[in-house]
Formats: C-alpha cells, structure tokens, sequence
C-alpha cells in the first residue's frame, strides 16, 4: 500500500519527498562552492595584509624589502586559486546548466497552463543561491584586481620605488582570478 500510493498519479508523497532530497543536494553544492570561494578571498586578502605589514615596517625602516617574496607568495597564492577553480569549473557549469534547465522547464510548465506560483516561488531561494555561487567567484577576481593598487598605494617618501613597481606590475600582468575554462570569471560575466 505505501508504494503504490508514493507512486500514484497525484504523487502526494513522492514528488515533495524528490524535490526536497534534490533541493537540499543542489543547496549542499552551491554552498560547498560559496566556501571554497570565501577560502580563496580570505587567501587573497592574507596576502594582502601580509603585504602591507612588511611595506609599513621597511617605510619605518625596521626591515628591508624583499621583493622576491612578494613575488613567491603571489605565485603561490595564484596557484591555488587557478587550481581551486580548475576543481570547481564542472560544479560551475553544472550549476549554471540547472539554473537555466530550472528557468526554461518553469516556463514550459507555466505555458502548459498549469502555472502554480508556490513551485516557482519554491525554486527562486535555489536560482538566487546559484548567483550569489557566481558573484562569490567574481568577488575572487576582483579581489586580485585591488592588490596592484592596495600595494602601489604604500610609496616611499624618495619618490618612484622600481622594486615596488615590479611586484605591482607582476601581479598585474599575472591575471590571477576565478576561472571557469579558461573564461576569466568577473562580475560583469556573473551578472
């Protein structure tokens, strides 16, 4: 009696029971890639941090400036950003491919006249987790496009530093940031 009536053509227990055990496994995915974002962003702005103190402390003159570790923990830091997105690129484009399949699907069933606002008003806190999946991964890149200007910004008072430039010019034509196959992803893509 329980399975027939879990399969029965209302579906009265069955399709509430499918829909919350995919809902709950998309949400698991879309925060699992929030966190690993989040870790790459706090990883950036370490660095940056890190980056400042040590410039603070040669302007002071209590050390002297190595340029080389700029230069090392920025590649250090670049990898593994370059491959925590590489391990996320296919949950990326998975969950870009649901939340259209999720859209166009919504909008077949509304066209076959059964539109029932409770299942699409169900669907818009999974559509919004996926955006904000995507501005997290575009607030990776354009945290590494303010490290430039953040370290440019700690200048010595005698003028152009041409060690300072260096650094600010390697991470800049370094690139580094969210990507998604080789598709640099920014906010204005994530949008």
């Amino acid at each position: 009696w329980v399975v027939a009536s879990a399969f029965s053509e209302e579906g009265e227990t069955l399709y509430p029971c499918a829909f919350a055990l995919s809902s709950g496994m998309f949400m698991a995915l879309c925060l699992c890639t929030l966190h690993v974002c989040n870790c790459l962003t706090a990883l950036v702005h370490a660095y940056s941090s890190r980056a400042c103190a040590e410039r603070q402390s040669f302007l002071q003159g209590h050390s002297v400036l190595d340029t080389s570790s700029f230069v090392n923990r920025w590649n250090a830091i670049q990898a593994t950003i370059r491959k925590g997105s590489g391990a996320m690129e296919c949950l990326m484009a998975c969950l870009q491919a649901d939340m259209l399949l999720i859209l166009v699907l919504g909008a077949i069933d509304s066209l076959h006249g059964r539109p029932s606002l409770e299942h699409l008003a169900s669907l818009l806190p999974l559509l919004a987790l996926v955006l904000f999946s995507f501005w997290r991964a575009a607030a990776v890149t354009e945290t590494c496009t303010k490290v430039p200007p953040l370290i440019n910004s700690h200048v010595s008072e005698s003028g152009v530093d041409s060690e300072c430039q260096y650094v600010v010019r390697y991470i800049m034509d370094s690139a580094a940031g969210f990507y998604v196959f080789d598709v640099h992803v920014t906010t204005a893509r994530a949008l």
